[in-house]
């Protein structure tokens, strides 16, 4: 008849720790024993043959190692620490700016879909994108017409100039143009 494995192995646990149960096998119990046995000489060899910490000597080696230079608190650049975090922080810039950077405006949150001739800007706030592109356009010389659509979408047409093109270039814009105008459909991000 055999015993439960996990029976068995609570009962070595136990005689491991000192408390054989006398239910057990006699093997599990020597094995846990034998073992207790030996890592109990091992740890009274480790005690008796490692000496306590003792602040004297430790000053005395610091001292040696300062006089023998090899603990210099004064190594500056050379210090591979410093190296490893200025490498970090160089590659961490590198994977921000890679990412697209740290982005003050909204204009790079928008998305651009590109349908029936328009470019569709997906905005948080389709009213204030709006007045935004429409004192840009009308710095650029010309004047947008706007429709508003029922589902909260803002459609603008305007002549496709150099100075309007050059504009929207500076809001990272570049519409498909046809018959000489161009077509913004803004819409928001969250339907109302």
């Amino acid at each position: 008849m055999t015993n439960n494995p996990d029976k068995e192995d609570a009962q070595w646990l136990s005689a491991l720790a000192g408390q054989a149960d006398p239910d057990a096998k006699t093997n599990v119990n020597r094995q846990a024993e034998s073992l207790r046995r030996a890592l109990k000489a091992r740890s009274d060899l480790l005690t008796s043959q490692v000496p306590v910490a003792d602040d004297a000597q430790y000053q005395q080696m610091l001292f040696r190692l300062r006089r023998e230079g090899l603990a210099s608190s004064r190594r500056g650049w050379r210090n591979p620490m410093f190296w490893g975090i200025a490498a970090t922080i160089v590659m961490g810039v590198g994977v921000v700016i890679q990412m697209g950077g740290l982005h003050p405006d909204d204009y790079e949150k928008d998305v651009l879909r590109g349908a029936e001739h328009a470019t569709v800007l997906i905005v948080a706030d389709p009213e204030v994108r709006l007045m935004e592109l429409q004192a840009g356009l009308q710095a650029a010389g010309e004047v947008p017409k706007i429709d508003r659509l029922a589902n909260g979408q803002i459609v603008l047409t305007v002549k496709a100039t150099e100075k309007v093109l050059a504009y929207l270039l500076t809001q990272r814009l570049e519409p498909e143009i046809s018959d000489g105008y161009l077509v913004l459909k803004l819409a928001p991000s969250k339907p109302n």
